[in-house]
């Protein structure tokens, strides 16, 4: 049995967490800000290849795709590295309080049908699990973006259109964005189980397509099969994520990639030109 890896503190911090600014006031190290946020994103969005841009999201030209309503079309292996380069950046402009929730299709309505509410659960149970009483608690004012994951419905059901449509107003009357994802191999079209011409249509007017797609995947299973025992096959599962290792210098094994620096350049420039303003001296860089 191998002995655990030592990992050394970073030196910018060593290991504090904090650095110190002046004798009243410090700031989190990014080493910090990096162990806490890939655990509130996940190890699927953590460890996802790192980007240098977004169409998603950009500091100049000034792009935040977060507040409007987007389509994103490509595979969930190509969109997870544009959410990674953005929850770095909303993560960072929120201090790490920013929320946000993937579902599916079939999700939803299972908690419309009222199957994760809190009366519909076994008495012990009940304060075990998180419940849902509404599409409310699950995709309501408490999510600051909320992604949608279509096609996953495997029966056809007439209600399933209604209630992504509904979803989606309930947000967009809070002032809130949602993001519908359609995968190349459950097209949202007809003989999907969550179209309908009236969603289709509603969709068309109110969110705006990006496509992400980096590469047509189903050809390359067709032509050459699929081995899921393919060493170099690259996964993405749902189990609980790791805490981030740290080399001697400071940087996350994670790799956030520059958008980590970058994030965290802007925002002591925004506080810069904030305190700048509030002493009458202008914005700028202290």
């Amino acid at each position: 049995m191998s002995e655990p890896k030592h990992v050394k503190p970073c030196q910018k911090c060593g290991g504090l967490g904090r650095i110190q600014v002046n004798e009243d006031t410090w700031r989190r190290c990014l080493c910090s800000f990096a162990r806490v946020w890939a655990s509130k994103v996940g190890s699927e969005i953590a460890k996802a290849k790192s980007i240098t841009s977004s169409p998603l999201y950009s500091l100049s030209p000034p792009v935040d795709k977060t507040k409007s309503n987007v389509f994103l079309k490509g595979w969930w292996s190509d969109i997870l590295p544009h959410l990674k380069w953005t929850f770095i950046f909303k993560f960072n402009e929120y201090d790490l309080n920013y929320y946000f929730r993937t579902v599916t299709d079939e999700r939803l309505l299972t908690v419309w049908l009222g199957k994760e509410a809190y009366t519909s659960k076994q008495r012990k149970k009940r304060e075990d699990e998180e419940s849902y009483n509404s599409l409310g608690d699950l995709v309501g004012s408490k999510q600051h973006l909320v992604l949608i994951r279509l096609g996953e419905l495997g029966h056809p059901n007439r209600a399933m259109a209604g209630v992504i449509k509904e979803a989606c107003m309930m947000r967009q009357a809070n002032g809130l964005a949602t993001w519908l994802v359609e995968s190349p191999d459950k097209l949202f079209q007809e003989g999907n189980n969550s179209y309908s011409r009236d969603l289709f249509d509603f969709i068309a007017q109110q969110f705006e397509t990006i496509d992400l797609t980096q590469g047509d995947v189903s050809n390359v299973v067709q032509q050459v099969g699929f081995d899921d025992k393919d060493e170099n096959l690259e996964r993405h599962d749902y189990r609980p994520s790791a805490k981030p290792k740290f080399n001697g210098n400071g940087k996350s094994e994670l790799d956030l990639g520059p958008a980590l620096g970058e994030a965290s350049r802007a925002k002591q420039h925004g506080k810069a030109q904030r305190l700048g303003k509030k002493n009458g001296k202008g914005g700028g860089p202290v």
